[in-house]
């Protein structure tokens, strides 16, 4: 077979391109090309990035996948970057994972990756528009975005502003919130609300949100609690 009968091959069958048994007599320059035909770009590579996804910690690249066998020696800096992009706009919340699974199939590809994804770039990508969905992060990476969240003092500062409001107005308020957090309990009163979600503590005051890691917020309420009149 020559060059232009398997590129016509492919434009005609786009998935004969995952083949496995094709790929030991190409040469990688031809599945290069091949890879990056529209006709395999939005059947082959968009179903790569979709149904390789499996529950954490499974990885997203394996070397049991037939197209690993043949993608890192064939693929060009640019088609890595390409195909990087397409699992991190379907993944944004695994990027820290994606980076390293690609550099160890693809050596020094990532110095040619974009910048990490900020706060609001995952969370558009997730289509959300509240920090609940970058706490989602927690169960695949951790993710760099999540160091930019509002840490304890905010928290803090939220649960204090129930506290004016008379929310939490004594001593025994504050012991009740301490006994459910320590329990690991969600609690809440009024619109102030303290949540566990996927390992982290999320605090709310009307709409205004912020999170902490959880014995930092117990911590934070032992110390306040000690020091008011008995």
């Amino acid at each position: 077979m020559t060059r232009e009968l398997y590129i016509e091959a492919v434009k005609r069958s786009p998935r004969r391109f995952a083949e496995e048994r094709e790929f030991a007599a190409l040469p990688p320059e031809w599945i290069s090309e091949a890879w990056g035909l529209q006709e395999v770009q939005s059947t082959v590579a968009a179903d790569f990035v979709e149904e390789v996804r499996k529950w954490p910690p499974e990885p997203f690249l394996h070397a049991s996948y037939p197209l690993m066998s043949v993608l890192p020696p064939a693929l060009t800096p640019g088609q890595v970057v390409r195909l990087f992009d397409q699992f991190r706009e379907r993944w944004p919340m695994c990027e820290p994972q994606l980076r390293e699974e690609f550099e160890q199939f693809f050596p020094g590809c990532t110095e040619s990756f974009p910048s990490p994804l900020t706060v609001a770039e995952v969370t558009a990508r997730l289509g959300g528009d509240d920090y609940d969905t970058l706490l989602l992060m927690r169960q695949y990476h951790d993710h760099p975005a999540l160091q930019q969240l509002p840490g304890l003092e905010d928290a803090a500062g939220l649960l204090q502003q129930a506290i004016d409001v008379g929310w939490f107005s004594d001593k025994e308020d504050l012991s009740e919130l301490l006994t459910h957090l320590e329990q690991g309990n969600d609690y809440g009163v009024q619109e102030s609300m303290f949540e566990y979600i996927a390992g982290m503590l999320h605090v709310s005051f009307h709409d205004q949100y912020a999170i902490c890691e959880p014995h930092q917020m117990i911590k934070h309420l032992r110390g306040l609690i000690a020091s008011m009149p008995a």
